[in-house]
């Protein structure tokens, strides 16, 4: 056998070629982690970073110290230089736009003309980058500068004084330029050249200082052939390289740089770039070392198989990723199958590099030595290094196995993404997105993309984020619960969805609700988890999960809602809520309509509903006026008060079956709400007459009971023309706006002797001058009965009408009192209340009441209950809201829970609030908005409850008439 790197031959440097193997070695493991990787290995993760952060600037220092060697080392004339240079651009530039293109390929077919030739421009002016493709730009870049800057490379080359100013300046003005403001049409061009934010590229100033440290050590191989001497020079520049890293990090540190940019790598800062070649000088220290690996022929051989071939497997590995993921290649979590993946990729890669035109003539090359067998099998040719340029090359041999080796690399290429992707929900992978459906109690469901835009640190998991959800929008079209209960955050790991804990961080019913939950799985840099799901629409969801509100989230983590996604044959109801026996609103049939998501009508599907539990069940009809609907009408009237789901059964002509999604509904019994107004006899100012009606207004227009007092038209203070307006007033209300009228009576001594009752002084709650505070119960059973009708004589005279109820003032009724209020033909009275003791005299009432209690006709013997019989006809609803001069809003709404906890009623149930005109200032108003805002979250009307807002005599009627006139 022929040893043509015998004595007669000066020895040859391969330590470029072998370190050119190791990086590329190492890039394709890191490309082959973040296209095969779903991030959820922490030591994969960084050890990606680590690779990124040394394996351009290795290349880039190789590059330079290569052009040495073959075009300023070689004193080449112009001509041949161009003709040199221009065929490594030819390669370069080549092989760059068909890769832009695999990229971008799914872009320019999808686009329309303008925006393809827009597309392919920006691709040819290097506008458009793809990921991936950059790497080749710089080499693209500093290779075309070899022909104007010759003479000036050579002399950096030369001169290392020279080369460290000029490094630092051109750095220094690199930084300095990408702080600079520039049109949005230039910045692509000034990321390539200096950087820019949130655009990766490989800036030409800053890494310019790593191109003519590259020259330098091009130009000391050439003056130095001792390995020895190369390797003691490796060590000096190591800990040389190492001393600087370290001061340079302490001068950041001094400077309170975050860690994060202490080693940034967009634009590449000091740290950065010392640590790359900190990386260089210890792999240059290893392979002279082992003196090029002269004494292990296998990793020999192959680093040179790879370092000779690098632009031509940089390309095959590329290209097979992109086609990989164009295909639809799945992410694994496994280590073990990442690492198998790699091995196919670079054999496949291999393979492809065969007969690319960029590995120096359609042949991969590698050097024999005498101390070893080859690892393939080659013809005996002697194979210059790579640095000698290819049209140099006297012989090409030929591979001999490459034609059954490509068969079988593009086999195992293509089998490997058959395998994994038909594995995608088997134990080992994990899907792209899940189509399966969580829980068929919940209607709807958006996928979350989460994507990690940190370009160096992973996002761990335990994590917590932010969600942003227009709640108010999937309330207002009857999607989601006013209490957001339904809101469930799920996390899919291939097999399994897990519920995640989450909290609300702001309100929900918000057109930003922002939900707060924690990472399930690790996000590597510039990574996408397509894992999790929002589902909503369970009117019967059960308590969610809940985790503690957190301070801070990861603001790099970005969270896309994907699109509203249903189920195939997706049902739905006209209503939530249905009222039994309900005097107001009346009770309604529930229309289930199911709906196909085939794109025509399947004649031969029979389509039936079930309320689950219940025995009740139908068929669906066809619609008669739209293709794929079914519709039927449930009465659901005889079902108990409760929570019920309604279902489809879809069964096709084979006799198979599916369901849809359950719906959720609730039966139950009215909550009538009360908002009465105790007119006291005073004049009330007009502001807030006005704030009454806009407040009303706001509240989905709630009627209001005025507890009237015809003592105005007593009051010595009040003139005619104020009396008028204030009858005119409530009668306005009364007739546009169907409010109720009723009576009440303070013991105004002006009203009394008018009413020919004699005037009496005690007992007293407060210390009023004008007899306000004189207690009702000071005056006899036949007294009260007088000025009830003398009051009614004041109604008919005013047109006022004849008043059906009847509050008295400060609450203060017997037994005797209420007696009257009956015989005086009165039907309903509204002074019950919890225990209480009035005003500045601490007086106490007669009344011992529950919030909780409802309507009830008093005993005659104990007004506070119906026992013992006889009873009064007189019926009494409660004051057990409280009323707003006296109580806080949240004592109010406290009350209205205590009477309704979010479940349905399974009895009728009321609940009456008090408010004075006279002293609704801005306060109060504060306090009655707060309580409503709470309240209309149940309105019935907005089919979020079983709330109806009515009047007192409303009330009266769904309590006494039966359920059957109603």
């Amino acid at each position: 056998m022929p040893n043509h790197l015998s004595n007669s031959k000066p020895a040859r440097d391969y330590s470029l070629d072998i370190i050119r193997g190791i990086v590329v070695l190492i890039m394709i493991i890191a490309h082959a982690i973040d296209f095969y990787h779903d991030g959820s290995s922490t030591f994969l993760h960084y050890l990606v970073i680590s690779i990124n952060t040394i394996t351009f600037t290795i290349f880039l220092f190789l590059s330079g110290a290569i052009a040495y060697l073959v075009y300023l080392k070689n004193h080449y004339s112009e001509k041949t230089l161009f003709h040199h240079i221009g065929r490594r651009l030819g390669l370069l530039l080549g092989s760059y736009y068909v890769l832009v293109c695999i990229s971008l390929f799914d872009k320019i077919i999808s686009a329309s003309l303008y925006d393809q030739l827009r597309l392919i421009l920006d691709v040819l002016l290097f506008r458009n980058v793809p990921s991936y493709t950059e790497f080749l730009i710089p080499f693209l870049l500093f290779s075309l500068l070899i022909i104007p800057l010759r003479k000036t490379m050579t002399k950096l080359a030369e001169n290392i004084p020279l080369a460290i100013t000029v490094s630092l300046g051109i750095y220094a003005l690199g930084m300095l330029l990408y702080h600079i403001s520039l049109p949005s049409y230039l910045i692509p061009w000034k990321a390539l050249l200096v950087g820019h934010d949130s655009i990766y590229r490989f800036p030409i100033f800053q890494y310019f200082p790593i191109y003519i440290f590259g020259l330098q050590w091009g130009r000391y191989l050439v003056n130095t052939s001792n390995v020895k001497e190369k390797g003691i020079t490796s060590q000096i520049l190591l800990w040389l390289t190492a001393g600087i890293l370290i001061i340079s990090v302490a001068v950041y540190l001094l400077m309170n740089t975050p860690i994060s940019h202490i080693f940034l790598r967009w634009p590449p800062s000091v740290p950065f770039l010392l640590t790359g070649l900190l990386a260089i000088f210890i792999l240059f220290r290893n392979v002279y070392s082992s003196k090029e690996y002269r004494h292990h022929p296998f990793i020999r051989d192959t680093l040179l198989l790879l370092g000779q071939n690098a632009l031509a497997l940089y390309w095959a590995h590329i290209f097979l990723l992109k086609l990989y993921k164009m295909a639809g290649g799945i992410t694994v979590s496994s280590p073990i199958l990442v690492a198998v993946m790699l091995i196919v990729l670079i054999l496949t890669s291999l393979a492809l590099a065969t007969f690319v035109p960029f590995n120096f003539g359609f042949h991969l090359t590698f050097v024999r030595e005498s101390s070893g067998r080859p690892f393939f099998s080659y013809n005996q040719s002697y194979l210059p290094p790579i640095y000698q340029i290819a049209e140099d090359i006297s012989h090409k041999p030929k591979f001999h196995f490459r034609f059954a080796y490509v068969a079988v690399g593009i086999a195992l290429f293509f089998a490997m993404i058959s395998f994994f992707t038909a594995t995608q929900n088997k134990i080992f992978a994990e899907p792209k997105r899940s189509t399966r459906w969580w829980n068929m109690e919940y209607s709807y469901k958006q996928p979350i993309t989460i994507k990690n835009n940190q370009s160096v640190t992973m996002i761990k998991s335990g994590t917590p984020v932010l969600l942003s959800i227009n709640h108010r929008q999937l309330v207002q079209d009857q999607k989601s619960l006013i209490s957001g209960n339904d809101i469930r955050i799920l996390f899919f790991d291939g097999h399994s969805f897990h519920d995640i804990p989450r909290q609300i961080v702001n309100n929900w019913n918000s057109d930003n609700s922002l939900v707060s939950f924690q990472l399930s799985n690790n996000i590597g840099a510039n990574k996408t988890s397509l894992q999790y799901f929002l589902y909503y629409g369970n009117l019967l969801a059960d308590s969610p999960l809940t985790n503690t509100i957190v301070s801070s989230t990861n603001s790099l983590a970005e969270l896309i809602l994907s699109g509203e996604e249903t189920r195939p044959y997706f049902a739905k109801s006209n209503r939530q809520w249905f009222l039994k026996s309900d005097y107001i609103a009346k009770t309604e049939p529930l229309i289930l309509t199911l709906e196909s998501k085939q794109s025509s009508r399947n004649t031969s599907l029979l389509v039936k509903y079930e309320v689950v539990g219940t025995g009740l069940n139908g068929t669906l009809s066809p619609s008669q006026t739209e293709e794929n609907i079914w519709e039927a009408q449930i009465d659901v009237s005889s079902l108990s008060p409760g929570s019920y789901r309604a279902r489809c059964i879809i069964e096709d002509a084979r006799g198979e079956t599916e369901l849809s999604q359950s719906i959720g509904f609730n039966v139950s019994y009215p909550l009538y709400v009360t908002w009465s107004w105790d007119w006291e006899g005073y004049d009330v100012s007009q502001s807030y007459l006005n704030d009454m009606e806009q407040l009303s207004l706001k509240h989905h227009s709630i009627k209001m009971t005025h507890f009237f007092s015809p003592r105005i038209y007593t009051a010595p203070n009040i003139s005619p023309e104020r009396r008028q307006y204030l009858t005119d007033w409530v009668k306005n209300r009364r007739d546009n706006f169907g409010e109720q009228i009723a009576l009440h009576l303070h013991m105004f001594p002006d009203f009394v002797s008018d009413s020919g009752v004699i005037v009496k002084d005690s007992p007293r709650w407060g210390f009023y001058q004008d007899g306000y505070d004189i207690l009702t119960t000071a005056y006899s059973y036949d007294e009260i009965l007088k000025m009830i009708n003398r009051a009614k004589q004041y109604f008919e005279l005013n047109g006022l009408g004849v008043p059906t109820a009847y509050r008295t003032g400060g609450w203060y009724a017997n037994e005797e009192t209420l007696r009257a209020i009956q015989d005086a033909g009165i039907k309903v009275d509204s002074s019950g209340r919890t225990t209480y003791a009035f005003g500045a005299r601490k007086q106490p009432g007669f009344w011992d009441l529950k919030p909780t209690d409802r309507p009830y006709y008093p005993s005659v013997s104990n007004q506070n209950s119906s026992y013992p019989s006889p009873n009064l006809s007189l019926l009494e609803i409660p004051n057990n809201g409280a009323d707003s001069y006296s109580f806080s809003a949240q004592d109010m709404i406290q009350r209205f829970k205590m009477n309704y906890n979010g479940s349905p009623l399974s009895q009728k149930q009321q609940i009456t609030y008090l408010t004075h005109p006279h002293w609704f200032n801005s306060a109060e108003q504060k306090r009655v908005d707060e309580l409503f805002t709470y309240v209309d979250q149940f309105y019935y009307d907005l089919d979020n409850g079983p709330v109806i807002y009515a009047t007192t005599e409303q009330v009266y009627q769904a309590f006494t008439l039966p359920e059957s006139a109603q």
